[in-house]
C-alpha cells in the first residue's frame, strides 16, 4: 500500500492496519479486531457515530463531537455494548489460546471460562 493509505484519514473503530509476510502473500491487510474479518481494501469510516475527524491546517486531525462540539486530539472510542462483547470475548480467545493454533484445547477452554465467569461475578 502506498502513503495515501495513511492520508485516508483514521480507520474506522475496532480496525488495524497489518502488514502481510511475503509467505502469505504480503502486502497490507486491515483486520477487525472485534469481528476478526480481514480484507485487503481499506474499510470506511461509519458516518453514525457521533464524532466526526477533520483535517486541521497543520495536517493532523482533530476530532469534533457532533452533539456538543467537544474537540479533542485523542480518537474516541465509539463501540455499541454488541462491539465491546464481541472484543472482550475475542481479546479471552486470544489470551487464553497459548499455542495460537485458533483452536482452544481442554484446558485451554476450561482457563477461558473461568476468566469469563471472573467478569460475571
Amino acid at each position: 500500500q502506498d502513503a495515501s493509505s495513511k492520508d485516508a484519514g483514521p480507520l474506522p473503530t475496532g480496525w488495524v492496519e497489518r502488514s502481510k509476510p511475503k509467505s502469505k502473500g504480503g502486502g497490507i491487510v486491515y483486520v477487525n479486531e472485534l469481528t476478526g474479518e480481514e480484507r485487503r481494501e481499506r474499510p470506511l469510516e461509519r458516518k453514525s457515530g457521533i464524532w466526526e475527524a477533520r483535517r486541521m491546517p497543520g495536517g493532523g486531525l482533530i476530532y469534533v463531537n457532533k452533539l456538543t462540539g467537544a474537540e479533542r486530539i485523542e480518537r474516541p472510542l465509539e463501540w455499541t455494548a454488541e462491539e465491546l462483547r464481541r472484543l472482550v470475548l475475542r481479546q479471552s480467545f486470544d489470551i487464553t489460546d497459548k499455542d495460537k493454533s485458533g483452536f482452544l484445547s481442554k484446558p485451554e477452554l476450561s482457563l477461558l471460562l473461568r476468566r469469563v465467569n471472573q467478569f460475571i461475578k
